[in-house]
This record gives C-alpha cells, structure tokens and sequence, in this order.
C-alpha cells in the first residue's frame, strides 16, 4: 500500500519540480536585429508580411542560454506615411525556439512611440511552453533600414534593455 502511495506521488513531484524551475524566469542580453517587410514600405499602399527572426543571447536563469524570437505579422495595406500610426500599438504570435529545443509562445504587443528616435516596448504572457504563465518583456530603439528601388524592407532593432521573462 505505501508503495503504491509512493509510485502515485513520485509523477506529480517530478512534474511539480519542471514546473518550478521554470518560474523563476530568465534575464538575457538586449536583442538586436533586423525585421524584414514583404513585398516593401512604399508610397503605394500594400498588405505586408513582416518576419521576425531575432537571436536571444547571453541568458541567465530558467536553464537557458539563448535561443530565437519568431514571429509573422501581416498588416493592412500600408504606405511610409501609415507604417508609424499603424505601428504604434500591434499584436503578434511568437515562438521562441531555446537553446535547449524549448520553446515558448505567447501573443506579443508592441508599443511603439515615434519621435526622434523610434522606440518599442514588446510584452505578452506566455500561453504554452517553458516559462508558461510568465510575462516576456523587452525595449529597443527601431530604425529604417536603407531605401532599395523606392521600398523600404527592413527594420533595424537594437535593444534598449534586457529582455525578461519573469
């Protein structure tokens, strides 16, 4: 009978334990990258796809080191004069594929504020995976990348402080 008692509550402390490693979050390094737009920010309107493939690196905690932020967000038709407005307040999935085969998935919003400088605050619970029931946050600066053939297709991300997840 203790046995049995025994053999019952030793898969409810091993999941128990997953699950506390894992509440105690991570710090990395601020991300830095590039966003690339489909088909590209014109004068003319156009839907765009926006693909997001960011490194995470340098983390500390939660069992990881780093991994890579993944994302696809597709817009209404937009021009250079929209992007912004429309930029100021978006929504998007992304997976973060750890450095450990991992991965966390949560609905991201972006507050972004233009002025002088463009900056952008990301920040979503995540839903499913390591780090499930966690705030991911993160802030960086945004700049345009270079104008090719009249469209712009990228987006410079540079961060302004550490990603967390706690």
């Amino acid at each position: 009978m203790f046995t049995m008692a025994i053999a019952l509550l030793l898969p409810m402390a091993v999941l128990t334990a997953g699950q506390a490693g894992a509440s105690g979050g991570t710090t990395c390094k601020p991300p830095s990258g590039t966003l690339t737009f489909s088909p590209g920010v014109g004068a003319t309107l156009k839907a765009q796809t926006i693909s997001i493939n960011l490194p995470i690196k340098s983390c500390v905690g939660g069992g990881v080191t780093g991994g890579t932020f993944k994302g696809t967000l597709k817009t209404a038709p937009t021009d250079l004069a929209m992007l912004a407005k429309q930029a100021a307040n978006l929504k998007f999935t992304v997976t973060i594929a750890w450095n450990t085969k991992a991965t966390s998935t949560f609905t991201a919003t972006s507050n972004t504020t233009i002025g002088k400088v463009i900056t952008s605050k990301v920040s979503g619970k995540i839903t499913k995976g390591l780090f499930v029931g966690l705030t991911f946050s993160s802030s960086q600066t945004v700049t345009y990348g270079p104008v090719v053939g009249g469209l712009i297709k990228t987006l410079n991300i540079k961060g302004s402080g550490s990603i967390t997840i706690k």
